[in-house]
């Protein structure tokens, strides 16, 4: 078996080491494994900018946090990569905790929608 040295992120972008094996392939665990982070940092990511959009903006009414929840929607669906990885991770199942956000519900139906496309 030949190992080869790949330097990858979850998004595709070249970063860290990983130890690869016959035909330029990653083992199913490491693939696995980076799928895994790439979903926690996604929901990670969304979290902190529903939370950072909540203290700059009110949100005291529905249509306040579904302006909110619309600013967050329009910044996942413009920063490179992060719509592909919400969707994937909403059909993983790891937006969940999300919904219990008043703003998350509305932004975890939008990703929801985007799946459908």
């Amino acid at each position: 078996m030949e190992n080869k040295i790949y330097k990858i992120d979850a998004s595709g972008d070249m970063i860290g080491n990983i130890i690869g094996g016959d035909n330029n392939t990653i083992s199913g665990e490491v693939a696995k494994t980076i799928n895994n982070n790439s979903q926690d940092d996604i929901v990670k990511d969304i979290t902190q900018l529903i939370n950072d959009l909540s203290q700059n903006n009110p949100t005291n009414s529905t249509v306040e946090q579904m302006a909110v929840a619309g600013q967050a929607i329009e910044a996942i669906e413009n920063r490179p990569g992060w719509r592909q990885k919400a969707i994937n991770a909403f059909k993983q199942g790891t937006l969940e905790a999300i919904k219990t956000h008043p703003i998350g519900a509305f932004v975890v139906a939008a990703i929801a929608s985007w799946k459908e496309e």
